[in-house]
């Protein structure tokens, strides 16, 4: 009896059946949808935010009272400071800033010339999205140098400032952070809105220069630029 061998199957030897071969492509469709998503929802997460906007002088403020410009201004309650810098997680780039209420200093005018100021800031009581971030405060060695502050180095022309104009000059002074003072120049503006004097201003910081390294946790999908922003916005009495 003559056996027709094409027609001999071996079992487990199936993977040349024509259902077989049709499952291949849909197996790889579908793998190549889940990654898919899976990188979209990835990008969704790191997309860029509106973010929390830079501090600068709100808009308006009341007409300057009587109160003389020259002599000494304090800081008081309202003041904030912080830092921005902007970070990219999967090619996505977004703004964080760190927020703190904790800043003390004084600024004396004389003729209408600032002549002296001196402002610190509390690095440990930084909030980033209303939290500590325990990886910043191991960057910017808080626990050895907790304070950071500003003094001025030269006099500053104000004139028009006690007549409710806002002045917007730069101010070179010296930035101590992470145990390093250097040299610097903010870009300030300043106005008087009723007895309140306002102040708002930025310094570019370049992070290698107060041998700050950015945070470690960031791995090979996401990383912080070299350069971030010192920022406060202060509210100041007259003593």
């Amino acid at each position: 009896m003559r056996h027709d061998i094409s027609s001999t199957s071996t079992p487990g030897r199936d993977d040349t059946s024509p259902r077989r071969r049709r499952r291949w492509p849909r197996i790889i469709l579908i793998t190549l949808a889940v990654l898919v998503l899976l990188s979209g929802l990835a990008l969704f997460a790191a997309r860029p935010g509106p973010g929390t906007p830079p501090l600068a002088l709100p808009p308006g403020g009341a007409a300057p009272d009587a109160t003389a410009l020259d002599g000494t201004w304090t800081v008081a309650g309202g003041s904030t400071g912080g830092f921005r810098v902007v970070q990219t997680v999967l090619g996505a780039r977004s703004g964080i800033a760190g927020r703190t209420g904790e800043i003390t200093g004084t600024a004396t005018f004389v003729r209408d010339t600032l002549t002296v100021a001196h402002f610190s800031m509390d690095l440990r009581t930084l909030l980033v999205n209303g939290k500590t971030q325990p990886q910043f405060a191991t960057s910017a060695g808080v626990t050895d140098a907790p304070v950071a502050t500003f003094d001025l180095t030269g006099p500053v022309a104000a004139t028009g400032l006690g007549t409710g104009t806002t002045v917007t000059a730069p101010v070179a002074g010296r930035l101590s952070l992470h145990g390093v003072t250097r040299p610097v120049v903010a870009q300030v503006s300043a106005r008087r809105s009723a007895d309140r004097l306002e102040l708002a201003g930025a310094i570019p910081v370049v992070f290698t220069d107060w041998g700050i390294r950015a945070p470690r946790n960031y791995g090979p999908l996401g990383s912080l630029d070299a350069e971030g922003t010192a920022e406060w916005l202060l509210e100041m009495r007259h003593r």
